[in-house]
């Protein structure tokens, strides 16, 4: 849809809005009519105007001059077809010209991943990402993916065979264009937001930026991209791992399952916040239930330096978290979703394995001309983005590289979740984002 057509959709329902005031000013619908306009626009601007409404929205106050506004989205015909799109709002009257729609991983909801005071007491009201950076005068944005709030005892998970990499990046198209409309018309303007992700993000930003840079000019959203800690496409030498990935993925598929169960990572995030000295039932015995909930989430995967939370080893040779706070960790780790959907990791791992581009989600990285920033955590994924990285057309890329210790101790350096929830990810990696988009 154009920026003509957009307009004049929306001066024709600004108009009846207008007209509805004078006939009842006190009518407590204006506000609701108005949102729920800028939504079907946003619906029918991306091709989506089957099964695309907004159902809801509300807000609440996260802080002292700070609040969040939550938009529910409905984006299929399925009960749990919903995403929903977060606002950060203050009260400082500062027009905020810089936008940043900030993906999540997979997993973790916007809640436990960039506004954590929500979900634990380890850590201040005000220690978000997302707080940071509204702070520094930044709209700031997020959203949840489909089945970021489904309820429990659910066993049929059928519902999620196609909720793919394609999904995740329509679901968020819409999110971003709807975000620059709600801008548009709070005094902020229409031009275009910086979109980042974090983790599997990563990917959908990339995918966005993907299939945005193959549209005219005039049409796109995306002023620039900002990856944290993942990468996309692989080079040569990960290729035969996405490919055993592909087939994993597809084996599942075939047998009818279409949901990673993460209820096992959930029981032992249970048992380390409600009995953490108890003898874990998993491992033993000599091994307490928050013992061995860090050595899933400290200690590094097999063969590689990839950890979650950077750490060290505790006298008696179990690893502790060093970079953040224990007590964050177990509340995050209770809030994982249940299941997530295996079609968007097989969709990723498609990318990955594939010499020639799978289609206009990866196909259209040469194309993209944007700014970009990439930060990684020197224990997490570290660099891997390289790959991605060059093959993009865009001359403005900036890499850094979150390393606390020496080289060849990354095994114990800064992890793959501390970079959101390190005590002092606000100065290392928050801040840095922060003046980043300022700057472009």
């Amino acid at each position: 849809m154009s920026v003509r057509r957009i307009l004049s959709v929306l001066l024709t329902g600004l108009t009846v809005l207008l007209v509805s005031s004078t006939v009842s000013a006190s009518h407590p619908g204006g506000v609701d009519r108005f949102n729920h306009l800028l939504a079907r626009i946003a619906c029918e601007s991306i091709g989506q105007r089957n099964h695309c409404r907004l159902n809801s929205f509300e807000t609440d106050t996260l802080t002292d001059g700070v609040r969040r506004i939550q938009y529910h989205f409905q984006v299929g015909a399925g009960e749990f077809d919903t995403i929903i799109v977060h606002r950060i709002v203050t009260d400082d009257p500062m027009r905020r010209r810089k936008a940043l729609m900030l993906l999540p991983g997979t997993g973790l909801d916007v809640d436990a991943l960039y506004l954590p005071s929500l979900i634990t007491d380890a850590v201040s009201d005000d220690y978000s990402p997302l707080i940071h950076m509204a702070a520094e005068g930044i709209d700031v944005w997020s959203a949840d993916y489909r089945g970021s709030d489904l309820p429990s005892g659910i066993t049929d998970f059928s519902f999620m065979a196609d909720w793919g990499l394609a999904t995740a990046t329509s679901d968020m198209q819409l999110a971003i264009r709807f975000a620059r409309l709600v801008r548009l018309f709070s005094g902020e303007g229409y031009s275009r937001i910086h979109v980042g992700g974090y983790s599997a993000g990563v990917s959908v930003a990339f995918a966005v930026a993907s299939a945005d840079a193959a549209r005219h000019y005039g049409r796109r959203d995306i002023r620039g991209i900002v990856a944290v800690d993942d990468d996309f496409e692989v080079g040569p030498a990960n290729r035969a791992v996405a490919c055993d990935d592909l087939a994993f993925f597809d084996s599942l598929i075939e047998q009818g399952i279409f949901h990673d169960d993460l209820s096992f990572l959930i029981f032992i995030a249970g048992l380390a916040k409600n009995d953490p000295n108890g003898p874990s039932p998993i491992a033993g015995p000599d091994v307490t239930n928050l013992q061995f909930l860090n050595i899933i989430a400290v200690l590094p995967a097999e063969g590689t330096t990839f950890h979650i939370f950077g750490g060290t080893f505790d006298d008696m040779g179990f690893p502790v978290p060093v970079f953040t706070p224990q007590a964050f960790i177990v509340d995050q780790a209770n809030e994982f979703v249940p299941a997530l959907p295996v079609q968007i990791s097989r969709e990723i791992a498609a990318v990955g394995c594939s010499v020639e581009p799978v289609s206009d989600l990866d196909g259209g990285l040469g194309n993209i001309t944007a700014p970009v920033l990439h930060i990684g955590a020197a224990g997490g994924n570290a660099n891997a983005v390289d790959f991605t990285l060059s093959l993009l057309g865009s001359e403005d890329i900036t890499s850094t590289l979150v390393q606390v210790l020496e080289p060849g101790l990354e095994a114990f350096d800064y992890g793959h979740g501390d970079v959101f929830a390190a005590t002092d990810a606000d100065v290392r990696v928050w801040q840095p984002i922060a003046d980043w988009v300022n700057a472009h």
